[in-house]
């Protein structure tokens, strides 16, 4: 049988009656003399007062301690939440940034246009060409808007390349620093004539065929001439920013930096001329030899020359003939 908690034999009620007893005199005395149990009182507020304050601190920061104690996957939770608002905000930062750049380029192309005869429209650049090598783009006009094969392409500042092919809704533009490209220009101080090509850099395009006699000083401005059925003559294409002599050497060697840029263009201008020039090259051709034109000329001379030296020849010849039948008569 198990024991009661509370015992109630005779014992036990003596003692209770004693404890109480004991109180009530104590709490007498106590009011009757107060500072005779004054430093028992002390001491055992000086016993108690540690548990009384650790109590009232747990209190007082239970709030705090929870909110401290979150769990692990929690704060996880919460640290990925944080990166993924961070990234949203720096992609949203980039594309502020990419669409000021667009802006103020699109600003200078028209608060500082070319005056060219003609007219022009404004294009919009949506790609580029997959061949790393190659250097051209696409944009965002084709047939519908009435562009060309050989068509002119420009900025503000001057001559960016041609359209190579054309589609319905977009076409391919071909830049003046593609290695497959060339151009007809001579020098505007002199009037020297030489052919401009691409070398594959952005920054720097190639003047070939100048002769090392040729008037040439770096700052000089090459423009187009006209003559390769392409580009109207007068076009700004570049300054010369560097002329080497070289005596073993026929040619100098003489780089340009084009006035356009050809680096990371967001608009450019396509050229509607007056008069659309007639195209020398068969337009499959353009793409594949665009140096056509160039070739075509400096065989078309070099065809002129034999015929005039095989008729001169001939004329000779019946020359020689004809006065031995005059004397035989």
């Amino acid at each position: 049988m198990a024991k009661p908690l509370f015992s109630r034999s005779a014992i036990a009620y003596r003692s209770l009656s004693g404890a109480v007893l004991l109180c009530l005199g104590l709490l007498i005395w106590d009011t009757q003399n107060p500072q005779t149990l004054q430093p028992v009182r002390s001491l055992l507020h000086q016993i108690t007062s540690p548990a009384s304050s650790l109590g009232a601190f747990f209190n007082q920061n239970t709030n705090q301690i929870g909110a401290n104690l979150k769990s692990r996957q929690e704060l996880y939770r919460e640290n990925l939440s944080l990166k993924a608002e961070l990234a949203a905000a720096n992609l949203y930062l980039q594309q502020n940034a990419q669409q000021a750049s667009e802006l103020a380029q699109l600003s200078g192309i028209y608060t500082r246009p070319l005056q060219l005869p003609g007219s022009v429209q404004l294009a919009g650049v949506v790609g580029i060409d997959n061949n790393p090598l190659r250097h051209i783009f696409v944009i965002n006009k084709g047939a519908r808007d009435e562009v060309y094969v050989g068509q002119t392409v420009l900025d503000n500042a001057g001559i960016m390349g041609q359209v190579i092919n054309v589609f319905d809704r977009t076409a391919r533009v071909m830049l003046l620093s593609d290695k497959q490209h060339a151009v007809s220009v001579k020098i505007q101080r002199t009037g020297q004539r030489a052919i401009l090509s691409g070398t594959g850099d952005a920054s720097s395009l190639e003047l070939q065929f100048l002769p090392n006699t040729a008037d040439i000083q770096v700052g000089d401005r090459i423009v187009t001439t006209g003559l390769d059925g392409r580009f109207m003559a007068g076009f700004m294409v570049g300054r010369v920013s560097h002329v080497e002599h070289e005596n073993q050497q026929e040619f100098s060697q003489v780089q340009v930096l084009p006035a356009a840029r050809l680096g990371d263009p967001a608009y450019v201008l396509l050229h509607e001329p007056p008069v659309r020039p007639v195209m020398r090259a068969p337009v499959a051709s353009i793409e594949n030899s665009p140096q056509t034109d160039t070739t075509s000329q400096a065989q078309a001379v070099s065809q002129t020359g034999t015929e005039a030296t095989t008729s001169q020849s001939a004329a000779a010849d019946s020359t020689q003939t004809s006065q031995p039948s005059a004397a035989t008569q």
